[in-house]
């Protein structure tokens, strides 16, 4: 761990103990990684209605329902976190901004509510 003195910053993200994981339909994590507390409270408090902004902003768009929960946490993590981008799959693999994309969408039964 490598954190600044008084403000308790890491600028390595691949070493920080700041993280948050975050679930999607399959029940597997993704980690967001942050270079302080203050990133990673933001985060974890802007998720759920970031989320759910996302998703109607892009339901009434497209006229059908969409579940963009991954997606609305990339853009959140990405307006957030502002010394870097480093996030793991559930694998465990790491990815930095330059190498890492987002791929399809799984079709399934309406949901009510």
């Amino acid at each position: 761990m490598e954190l600044t003195r008084g403000a308790k910053i890491c600028y390595n993200l691949k070493k920080s103990p700041y993280y948050v994981d975050f679930y999607t339909g399959n029940g597997k994590p993704t980690r967001f990684y942050f270079s302080s507390e203050l990133h990673r409270i933001k985060f974890k408090e802007r998720l759920e209605d970031y989320n759910r902004k996302i998703d109607e902003m892009f339901s009434k768009r497209f006229g059908f329902s969409l579940e963009l929960g991954l997606l609305a946490a990339v853009d959140l993590y990405i307006k957030i976190e502002k010394r870097g981008f480093y996030i793991k799959d559930y694998h465990g693999k790491g990815y930095n901004f330059n190498d890492f994309s987002l791929y399809g969408l799984k079709v399934g039964e309406k949901l009510e509510g």
